[in-house]
């Protein structure tokens, strides 16, 4: 029997909702679950990040094709003595299709460029889809940030075959720009620019299998900036954090991205 995270996503444009540690119950869990899957259009593909242990009560929620159960972590074992870990074979078992890895929260935590490539190469054997997050603390003229982006690539997918490497997603998320309001976000053309960088670095590392590579936006989006960054930066998608958790603008996020042809 086919499980139901075993559908294969279209790969449209891509929502990622990232509810990091919120909401407080379980019941709030499925209240902003089912507010926001009851009006999902078909023509955009949406992934719910809830807290681990919000899960089963999200799942429960009934969920067209097109929306998916994500994780916001991983461990890189599969087994073992990890008190407080979750495994991506775990979070496969549990319903999850997609895993968020190498945000930059669990970065200021103290997780290292090297703890990455192993959690982004467990998520591919567990047959996971990684969402790689990555991103520079600040811009300068120099282009010295580009430096940096491309060794946080490199170092993420570091152990990974060429033939992995066209099932992932590249989350750029400036840490300057979250957690802010939607004048705070990058510029679409900004956007435009580092998105052919990134690709760029993976056509250069894996040649035409890093076409493949989808690469999304995240920082202070909102409702009012959604359909310009990804219509005029040319991304994949958007990993939204605060606003998905108020339905009613994740909603209109979510319908404004589906209008992008």
């Amino acid at each position: 029997m086919t499980l139901e995270n075993d559908r294969i996503p279209i790969m449209k444009k891509l929502v990622v909702a990232n509810w990091k540690m919120n909401p407080k119950t379980p019941l709030e869990a499925k209240f902003i679950a089912k507010d926001v899957l009851k009006k999902v259009p078909k023509r955009v593909e949406v992934v719910l990040c809830p807290p681990t242990i919000f899960w089963n009560d999200v799942a429960k929620v009934k969920r067209p094709k097109n929306v998916y159960l994500g994780t916001q972590n991983v461990f890189f074992e599969d087994k073992g003595a990890y008190t407080g870990e979750i495994s991506a074979i775990m979070a496969k078992g549990g319903g999850a299709t997609f895993s968020i890895v190498g945000h930059s929260e669990r970065r200021a935590l103290g997780e290292s460029d090297e703890m990455i490539a192993k959690k982004v190469l467990a998520t591919k054997n567990a047959k996971l889809i990684p969402i790689i997050c990555v991103g520079e603390k600040e811009r300068d003229n120099q282009g010295v940030y580009l430096n940096f982006l491309k060794k946080q690539i490199i170092n993420a997918v570091s152990l990974l075959s060429k033939n992995a490497i066209k099932d992932i997603c590249i989350a750029y998320e400036p840490l300057w720009a979250i957690g802010k309001d939607a004048n705070s976000a990058m510029n679409s053309h900004d956007v435009h620019q580092t998105a052919l960088f990134i690709r760029k670095v993976f056509i250069d590392l894996y040649g035409q299998n890093g076409k493949g590579v989808k690469v999304l936006y995240g920082g202070s989006v909102a409702p009012e900036n959604c359909f310009e960054l990804v219509k005029n930066g040319e991304v994949d998608g958007l990993l939204v954090g605060h606003q998905s958790l108020v339905p009613e603008n994740f909603v209109k996020i979510i319908v404004a991205i589906s209008k992008i042809r």
